[in-house]
């Protein structure tokens, strides 16, 4: 991927939300939106690129603002939302649901075109639950443009997009059951380590439960540097954890450690 045209895309990008901070969903579409996906390597005047796909929904239908097809089928949604507003919950949980009606669709971006989050279905856990895996903004993007890897046409045919969602699902699902176990993890840590030594002078349980919280920085890691070995990416990541909405903030990379709320 051209790293001179993501730059030239960001800096474009900045200055009309400089010029224009309130912009509407449709100016947002045509001006932000649009160029991404042609960054992405997409033909919008092609029969790749679907505006306004009807979706089958149990009272009717809806429509999504993209779909991304292969052949004939749909492969990524992704739906826009003005610039001037923010990215919500309701939102993220609106494109799930799309998402849930296409068999084919494993992949959805929301965006207002200054901020990104990419879901996924995790189809080896609850049943092809849709996960939130990459969450990145402009600034992010000038930062470490390989991210952008995971959504090219070429990823998601041969399948490295996958393997990445499956990686980071597989290490996000021991993180969250530690964080929402740590008192019981900390005790059966706390216990193992008797049984084996006897009573120490330390306060064991609290060692115990700092190894806990050290295990899921450890893991968190872990899922940043098996992004970056898939990706070939040798900038720095960060990981970003799970937080509503309205308080998250993207560092280079943000993984949201969570999965469907």
């Amino acid at each position: 991927m051209d790293r001179d045209e993501i730059d030239e895309y960001v800096k474009r990008c900045r200055q009309l939300l400089e010029s224009s901070p309130q912009m509407d969903e449709e100016n947002t579409k045509v001006k932000l939106v649009q160029p991404f996906l042609e960054l992405l390597g997409r033909d919008l005047y092609s029969t790749e690129v679907a505006l306004e796909y009807t979706i089958p929904m149990a009272s009717g239908s809806t429509h999504v603002d993209y779909a991304l097809l292969v052949g004939d089928s749909p492969v990524v949604f992704v739906e826009a939302k003005p610039a001037r507003s923010t990215l919500t919950d309701n939102e993220v949980q609106q494109l799930r649901s799309y998402m849930r009606q296409e068999l084919d669709v494993d992949w959805g971006i929301l965006t207002n075109g200054k901020s990104f989050e990419v879901l996924t279905k995790n189809r080896h856990q609850n049943g092809g639950e849709e996960v939130s895996v990459v969450q990145f903004d402009l600034n992010d993007l000038a930062e470490n443009p390989d991210v952008l890897e995971l959504l090219t046409k070429g990823s998601i045919r041969s399948g490295k997009s996958d393997e990445i969602a499956e990686q980071v699902a597989q290490t996000n699902r021991a993180i969250r059951h530690l964080q929402e176990n740590e008192d019981s993890v900390t005790e059966s840590v706390t216990e193992a380590v008797e049984s084996e030594v006897g009573e120490l002078t330390i306060d064991l349980e609290e060692q115990s439960r700092e190894f806990v919280q050290s295990l899921v920085s450890v893991l968190q890691e872990s899922v940043i540097s098996s992004v970056r070995s898939l990706l070939g990416s040798s900038k720095r990541l960060q990981t970003n954890k799970q937080k509503p909405a309205s308080q998250r903030k993207t560092a280079v990379l943000g993984l949201r450690t969570g999965g469907a709320t």
